[in-house]
């Protein structure tokens, strides 16, 4: 139904009784709120799927896109702009790499989030990311992060690079399901090190002195 005058969501909801097959409704640029539709979308899930388009910068994004990558399309997006990623549920893969992003907490409406980018940026709060359960590859490297325990949460997480960041490394010792970890290494005690190798033997960690994707990170 996109670009459509179909007066009211009651009066798709009517409307869509004709159709009891029917899996997904799209409404893209039919005049409505983010919000209406979200609350749209909940209220009709057990029937089918609403979709519709948010704005980012200049980008139309379906809320069933499962990567974002404004890169690609050699977009900037602000970190204003990305908090329409929260209507995004299907979200698979975000890569917002060197976007000035401080604020993540859409994350916490992607529950099938796996690959999550954030790098050179002035990200310090990092809360919502323990809610990412299904997370496995996350890139925080070159941001302002100074607490690591949300991380905690990301059970699932096998690939962590946080080289260039302030927090505390011993977090990660309670982290075995780690399969590799990038940090850094300039500032590590010796025997902090040792106490984490002997915490993670199954786990290849990447003590960083310059590069922080050397030695392998972009072929893992």
């Amino acid at each position: 139904l996109s670009g459509l005058d179909v007066g009211s969501l009651a009066q798709v909801e009517d409307a869509m009784q004709a159709f009891p097959y029917a899996k997904k409704v799209i409404l893209a640029n039919c005049g409505f709120e983010n919000e209406e539709l979200a609350a749209f979308r909940e209220k009709m899930r057990p029937n089918y799927k609403v979709v519709w388009t948010v704005q980012i910068n200049y980008l139309k994004v379906r809320t069933d896109e499962t990567y974002f990558m404004p890169a690609k399309h050699h977009a900037v997006v602000t970190n204003f702009q990305v908090q329409n990623l929260k209507y995004c549920e299907d979200m698979v893969c975000v890569d917002l790499g060197h976007m000035a992003i401080q604020n993540i907490s859409f994350v916490e409406y992607m529950p099938h989030l796996k690959y999550f980018i954030v790098i050179d940026a002035p990200l310090m709060y990092i809360d919502a990311i323990s809610t990412c359960k299904e997370l496995i590859y996350l890139e925080f490297f070159w941001t302002w992060i100074n607490d690591y325990t949300p991380l905690l949460g990301c059970t699932a997480l096998e690939d962590l690079n946080v080289a260039r960041t302030n927090g505390d490394i011993m977090t990660f010792k309670d982290m075995p399901w780690l399969k590799n970890l990038w940090v850094d290494g300039w500032r590590i005690k010796e025997s902090d090190k040792q106490i984490l190798n002997e915490a993670l033997p199954d786990t290849f960690i990447k003590y960083c002195d310059g590069e922080m994707t050397a030695n392998g990170w972009r072929d893992l």
